[in-house]
């Protein structure tokens, strides 16, 4: 740290033989260390800099820094790594990507602008929130299994069967597939086995349906008067055994 507090770090060229992988990983608190040194010499993020950093690195930046970087930078720059990045960074990213790359979810039908778009912005979803994904849904863009389960996990246990088959697509048969990873094997328990089972899939594991509750029957025994033959109503069971004890009860 107390080295690369000495160094003189002001070109994109610079920051890129840093961060060049080959010559190894940097940790996370020496490559902060580095962005620190390259933007306090009046550097910002743009393009060039996004993916001179590139890969994990990425997650090192400061939430501050990333919130103001420009949506011309994201949108020129390569599609950016941040898989492993924290849930933090990931909804930082995606707040900037989901401006430079704005998506018409009026249309319900993928037009072919609408498929770029996402395209564009599948890295970053990661960061998306319930209220986008759920808008994903309805207009036809098969999202793949992988893309899917690397969404937020509160974000995909908030979704219903029929979004999911809906954001699938065509790749609703990997949801089978990945059916015991943890992120589809959690969704699957918190549905409807009845609504799975509509998906034609094979899913289980879903909740039983508690739509019907058991009938009671009363059973009642009728009390016939015994001088005029008449029935004089009837008494449930339980009561009459109750009498029942009562009468021994006396007896004794």
């Amino acid at each position: 740290m107390e080295q690369i507090n000495k160094w003189n770090i002001t070109t994109v060229d610079t920051l890129a033989a840093l961060m060049d992988n080959g010559n190894g990983e940097w940790d996370s608190a020496k490559a902060k260390v580095i962005f620190t040194k390259f933007l306090s010499a009046g550097n910002s993020l743009g393009a060039s800099e996004l993916n001179s950093i590139g890969g994990p690195n990425l997650c090192a930046l400061d939430l501050s820094v990333l919130q103001g970087i420009r949506n011309d930078s994201l949108r020129d720059a390569d599609a950016l790594e941040i898989t492993n990045c924290s849930s933090a960074h990931k909804k930082a990213f995606f707040a900037v990507a989901e401006i430079a790359f704005p998506i018409n979810f009026f249309k319900t039908r993928a037009t072919a602008d609408q498929l770029t778009s996402y395209q564009l912005i599948q890295t970053y979803l990661g960061g998306a929130n319930i209220t986008y994904i759920r808008s994903l849904s309805r207009v036809n863009i098969s999202m793949d299994i992988n893309t899917f389960i690397g969404l937020d996990s509160a974000v995909v246990q908030a979704l219903s069967v029929s979004e999911v088959s809906g954001l699938l697509g065509s790749n609703l048969n990997d949801l089978k597939t990945f059916e015991n990873n943890t992120v589809v094997h959690n969704w699957v328990s918190k549905q409807f086995q009845s609504e799975l089972d509509k998906l034609g899939i094979g899913l289980i594991g879903g909740r039983v349906d508690s739509n019907t509750t058991p009938m009671i029957t009363n059973t009642a025994i009728p009390i016939t008067n015994t001088t005029s033959g008449q029935s004089r109503g009837t008494y449930p069971a339980p009561l009459l055994f109750l009498f029942g004890l009562l009468f021994i009860a006396v007896q004794m």
